[in-house]
């Protein structure tokens, strides 16, 4: 029985991941036909939670991200040796799942430190991380990662060359660290060494790398202190960073808002760009509840169940049945049912269904179908059921 927590949506990415609670719940269960509770898209690889705290995932597996022992990739669902999971998230190259007892553990890239089990050693099998009280969420991005925990603390470890973790000091912590700047939040996105928190009134803030306009406050200066998203007058409803250097947000009114780089009109604005350090609104996605960031494409969801999508398309990740790049939003092609997920990865894009089934789109190596080409318009991911 999953327990209740603040869904992880990925600086998922590649995003985010972040503790956005934008899932609505699970599947009706009248009409359910698939198992899966949730999952989780970001870097190269992607994870489906059955209802049962069976975990599976696919996708690349050069770091052991993929949990199973080894470091062959897969094209199709496989189990994770772990049990009793609660909630999942994934970094570029790492996941972490938390347990039903609150334990965290996390596998796959290590090199800054991410894992936090105090090495830099890359670990292909679970393992189990030291934190001092049950862990509520979990956020991962490339190189480092937050918790927050039951007692409402917030720890972070990894790089922090940018301030990424809200420490002055750029070593990078290689156990999880005490982060004050997280208490008390409500929620939370990660991107390319950012950090970023939805606090209990609406308001968005970062922290770490700048250098691309990442925090949204209209300079380019790296910091470790807390910095208000620049121009979103609205509650931020939503916030996502990815594996890339931009992010966005869909606020209470179901306006959508990125900032950040636009090289390959990840920003929506309709035209390319180096990079926006003031957040742009995206026009012609009407009301937004949810937005997903990849590497170099960005897509929402609508709370009429449509789901949009834009930036680079190299690999069909914008589902609009094309590899076509587009700056201004697509409708995604051909999408059947209720989605009440959404989630992007670095080169694919992903929804969940209110009858816990999933659909992907995107690179192939991603789709978790067997596929060995990429798939420009949604395709049922076989995840197996118990």
């Amino acid at each position: 029985m999953l327990r209740p927590w603040l869904t992880i949506l990925a600086l998922w990415g590649c995003g985010r991941v972040d503790f956005d609670a934008h899932r609505e719940g699970s599947a009706d269960s009248a009409g359910v036909r698939g198992c899966v509770a949730t999952f989780t898209g970001y870097g190269d690889q992607v994870c489906a939670l059955r209802s049962d705290g069976a975990l599976y995932c696919w996708g690349s597996n050069a770091r052991g991200q993929l949990g199973d022992g080894s470091f062959v990739d897969r094209t199709t669902p496989t189990p994770v040796p772990i049990t009793e999971v609660d909630a999942v998230a994934s970094g570029e190259y790492t996941v972490c799942a938390v347990r039903g007892d609150g334990a965290l553990w996390c596998w796959g890239a290590n090199d800054q430190g991410q894992l936090g089990d105090g090495s830099l050693t890359t670990r292909a099998l679970p393992e189990l991380i030291p934190l001092p009280a049950r862990v509520h969420a979990v956020a991962i991005a490339q190189t480092h990662a937050c918790a927050i925990l039951d007692d409402g603390n917030g720890w972070c470890w990894g790089d922090n060359q940018y301030g990424e973790l809200g420490y002055d000091t750029p070593a990078m912590q290689l156990v999880p660290q005490p982060s004050p700047p997280l208490s008390g939040n409500v929620a939370m996105t990660l991107g390319d060494n950012v950090t970023c928190a939805i606090r209990s009134d609406g308001s968005l803030v970062c922290w770490g790398r700048d250098e691309e306009g990442e925090l949204g406050d209209g300079l380019t200066a790296s910091r470790s202190t807390l910095m208000r998203v620049a121009a979103i007058a609205d509650p931020i409803a939503s916030a996502a960073g990815g594996c890339h250097r931009h992010l966005c947000a869909a606020t209470s009114t179901g306006e959508v808002w990125c900032w950040g780089e636009n090289m390959h009109g990840e920003l929506g604005t309709g035209s390319i760009s180096a990079f926006e350090t003031i957040p742009v609104r995206v026009a012609g996605v009407p009301d937004a509840v949810q937005v997903a960031v990849g590497a170099f494409h960005t897509c929402a969801r609508t709370r009429a169940g449509e789901i949009w999508c834009w930036g680079d398309n190299a690999n069909g990740q914008l589902g609009d049945g094309t590899f076509e790049p587009r700056p201004s939003p697509v409708r995604v092609a051909g999408f059947i049912g209720t989605p009440v997920d959404l989630q992007a990865s670095c080169s694919d894009t992903a929804v969940l269904r209110d009858d816990a089934t999933l659909v992907s789109w995107g690179g192939f190596r991603l789709l978790g179908t067997g596929a060995t080409l990429n798939q420009p318009t949604p395709v049922e991911v076989p995840v197996p059921c118990p």
